[in-house]
Formats: C-alpha cells, sequence, structure tokens
C-alpha cells in the first residue's frame, strides 16, 4: 500500500539528526511515488529531506534518472517502513493477532487435498486477516506475484527465499493390478522400457531417479500419456493404462485398498520437500508465521505425513 508523506516525516529520532544531502528532485519523485502528490518542484520540506536522509548514499544534482531513481527509492523505502510497522507491532503488542491480507499460493492437487479446509479453519481462527488462497501447479515467483507464503513441492535449491521445511513428499511408482497381470511387473529400472510410462506436465524433468548401489541409474519416462495434474495420473493409472510417479498423498488410500500397487519402491529414489517459502529478509511477518505454523500443525494429523524441519535461504527454490 502506498504511504502518504505524513507517514515519512512521523518517523524521526537521534539517527536522523546529521542529515545527507540529497538532490531535491529525488526526493520529491520519491514524496510523490509513496504519496501520489504533486509536490512544487523546490526543496522539499525539511521533515521529509530529514527522514529520507537515514539512507546511506548520496546523490548530486538533477538529471533526467531523477524521477527513475525516486521511484526505486520509494518502492525500497515503502518496504522498509513496513518492516519497521511489523517489528513496532510485535514489540508494543499492537497486534495481538495477525492483520491485514494474507496471499498464500499452493499447487493444485495438494491445495484441494490439504488446504483449502485448513485455508477455511485458519480464516475462522484469525477473523481480521483476509486470506488470498491461489492454487497453481505453475512455479509462481513469490515476491514478483506479491505472496507472503508459497507451499511447494520440490527439491530444495539455492534462494535468496525463506524457507520452512514442513515434510516430505514421498512419490511412488504405482500401477493397476490389471495393467500390471497384463504386461507384467518390472524387475528392474530397465524394464520400464517395455512399459507405457505416463509423463507429468510440469515435472522439471521426467526422468526418474534409481538407487543403484555406487551410482545411480535414471530412466526417461515415455509412453502414449501425458497429464498436467497428479490427480489426472492417478484416474489413468486406476484405468489399467500404465505407469506413473505420484505423490504418496494422492494414491494412499488405493494403495491401502490394493486398487493401486508400487512397483520398485525399494530402488526408487524420487522423494521431494514439501516447503513453505516466504520472501526475503530478517524478519518473518506475524501473517505468515501464523499460517505456516497452522498447516504445519494440521498435516501432522495426517497418516502419510513425514514431518520436517525448519530452514533458511540456501535451501528453497
Amino acid at each position: 500500500m502506498a504511504r502518504s508523506p505524513s507517514d515519512l516525516t512521523e518517523r524521526k529520532g537521534p539517527c536522523l539528526s546529521r542529515p545527507r544531502p540529497l538532490a531535491a528532485g529525488i526526493v520529491v519523485a520519491a514524496i510523490a511515488v509513496l504519496g501520489g502528490c504533486e509536490p512544487a518542484p523546490s526543496t522539499p520540506p525539511a521533515d521529509a529531506a530529514l527522514t529520507i536522509a537515514v539512507l546511506p548514499f548520496e546523490v548530486r544534482g538533477q538529471d533526467e534518472g531523477a524521477e527513475y531513481v525516486g521511484r526505486a527509492f520509494a518502492e525500497s523505502l515503502a518496504a522498509v517502513l513496513a518492516e519497521v510497522d511489523e517489528l513496532e507491532g510485535t514489540v508494543r503488542g499492537l497486534h495481538s493477532e495477525p492483520r491485514g491480507t494474507l496471499r498464500v499460493s499452493a499447487p493444485q492437487d495438494f491445495g484441494r487435498l490439504y488446504l483449502c479446509e485448513t485455508v477455511g479453519a485458519f480464516a475462522a481462527a484469525y477473523p481480521h486477516l483476509r486470506v488470498e488462497f491461489v492454487m497453481t501447479d505453475r512455479k509462481v515467483d513469490v515476491v514478483e506475484e506479491g505472496f507472503d507464503v508459497t507451499v511447494r513441492i520440490a527439491r530444495p535449491a539455492s534462494s535468496s527465499l525463506v524457507m520452512r521445511r514442513l515434510g516430505r513428499c514421498e512419490r511412488l511408482l504405482c500401477a493397476s493390478p490389471a495393467y500390471l497381470a497384463a504386461y507384467g511387473v518390472p524387475d528392474s529400472p530397465a524394464a520400464l522400457a517395455s512399459h507405457n510410462c505416463i509423463e507429468y506436465d510440469y515435472a522439471e524433468s521426467n526422468a526418474w531417479s534409481f538407487r543403484g548401489g555406487a551410482r545411480a541409474q535414471t530412466v526417461t519416462a515415455t509412453g502414449r500419456l501425458r497429464a498436467n495434474s497428479a490427480w489426472t495420473l492417478r484416474a489413468l493409472v486406476l484405468a489399467d493404462q500404465g505407469i506413473a510417479l505420484l505423490p504418496r498423498f494422492v494414491v494412499h488410500e488405493d494403495l491401502a485398498a490394493g486398487r493401486l500397487a508400487s512397483v520398485l519402491e525399494d530402488a526408487l529414489d524420487a522423494d521431494l520437500d514439501v516447503m513453505a517459502l516466504l520472501p526475503p529478509g530478517r524478519h518473518v511477518s506475524a501473517k505468515a508465521r501464523a499460517f505456516v505454523d497452522f498447516v504445519a500443525e494440521r498435516l501432522r494429523t495426517e497418516p502419510w505425513w513425514h514431518a520436517g524441519e525448519s530452514g533458511r535461504a540456501g535451501d528453497a527454490s
């Protein structure tokens, strides 16, 4: 949310007693961006100049780039002030419970099966929060798209995002008993070449990895079918159409009931992490922390769940 010029001037203190000289054009541009006002192209108010002086750089003179620099400066300053608001609320106890808007994204199948009811329960528990819940299998940009929390199922990768590992997503190669009776049970990864392996559209790679002693083995899934959701993959294997790599959370009931069987389970190396990703920063907002804690607690009750440990940047993507 854009801040008014008055929001800038109310933050004063000893740290502002030695202002650094900034170009008037830069300051005016920054104030205009934050407040949507049209200040006169003269020397900005002293209070505004003092507030903006906290940044450790110095710009002299005006040029055509002043507005661009001012806009970038204003956006950065607004983010800093939002973080200060969060810290002040924590220290003073002004926000005993989270407030504002919480934006969350999650994969379609995982979200539909396990997060929709959780989001509803969370909203009921925190009535002062507005919750925007987006389900998509697309890899969203957490920062650019303004998400407070993104649930992602993937392998950890280096990133500036803050990550909390919620648990492990075990994946299995599954087929129906009827399919295996007709085409045989593969007894090695190489045997998959003679099977109809159903591909997943959103996978970074349809190369299935297997443990093989000192050296890992990879088999590329090939077949006549391709789908863009785990739920569709499940439907296809239940229809005796082939073998698919599926999360246990999608098929655990089918496996228990005997509708599906897993193959090469001891050799398969395909597990992923279930992660909560948050925007980079030293402080996690109260609303994001509350939501992640709430989800983690609810997931612990699932019979297929493997609890994880929390982590930070460098373990997320």
